[in-house]
């Protein structure tokens, strides 16, 4: 048996569908916005942080009287950024698009071309996390450890 479309639903299923769709643009919405925030936003600061300590120590001493792990943490620093640029951009595509595909499955659903259930399972189907979702944060984490202790050799 095939699922009653939205319009021949009663009132009160009606508001319990639109809650649900409200509910979730919101948290889509939301996620959205705090795609970057905290560990990543961390990164960030800890990384230009280490780059501009260490520009400031190349700019301090000279670049000719300084070790190689200088120059080294200081690249090290810079592809952690451009990492976590790239871990950005990832996010907010994808983010838009689970909204972007949310949205017209909810237009398909007020249009009757689309019911309830099938709304549901095609939000859920899109929402996966993969291995490029864990790569470019830990990437970028990884470097910085890698800067820090490059910079620290130089010490010795």
């Amino acid at each position: 048996m095939e699922p009653p479309k939205y319009s021949s639903l009663k009132p009160e299923a009606q508001a319990r569908i639109t809650g649900h769709i409200n509910t979730r643009w919101k948290q889509l919405y939301e996620l959205d916005k705090a795609a970057v925030d905290t560990p990543v936003h961390l990164l960030f600061l800890t990384n230009s942080g280490g780059a501009v300590a260490t520009l400031s120590f190349i700019g301090a001493i000279g670049k000719n009287r300084i070790a190689d792990e200088v120059k080294w943490s200081l690249m090290t620093f810079l592809l952690a950024l451009i990492s976590l640029g790239i871990y950005h951009a990832k996010q907010h595509h994808h983010l838009r698009n689970l909204f972007l595909k949310w949205q017209e499955g909810v237009a398909d659903l007020y249009a009757d071309r689309k019911d309830w259930p099938t709304v549901l399972a095609e939000d859920k189907a899109r929402i996966k996390v993969t291995f490029w979702d864990y790569f470019f944060p830990y990437v970028a984490f990884g470097l910085f450890v890698m800067g820090c202790g490059l910079g620290f050799s130089a010490l010795w």
